[in-house]
């Protein structure tokens, strides 16, 4: 009875093996992707940043301004979702 159940779980392990391995590579090229966005994100707001410091006379909520909206837009994904692109072309 007991060999029956470890032979049992161990067939059902190894369907389940291939199923781990792909979404843990999933996981890890999203986890690249958010580091990399991250990154960029803050290249981003490090160019805004040295840029307004330059204008002697810029308002201090326009720059915090300036600086979340880039960040946002540098974190935005690129391609449009489906209903947009619909929307646009249809």
């Amino acid at each position: 009875m007991l060999e029956e159940r470890t032979q049992d779980l161990m067939v059902s392990m190894s369907g389940l093996l291939p199923l781990i391995v792909t979404n843990a590579l999933n996981v890890l090229g999203a986890i690249v992707i958010l580091l990399i966005g991250l990154w960029l994100s803050g290249k981003a707001d490090l160019l805004v940043v040295r840029m307004l410091s330059r204008a002697p006379h810029f308002d201090a909520m326009l720059k915090l301004t300036l600086r979340r909206a880039c960040c946002s837009i540098a974190a935005q994904p690129t391609t449009p979702s489906r209903s947009s692109s619909r929307a646009i072309w249809s």
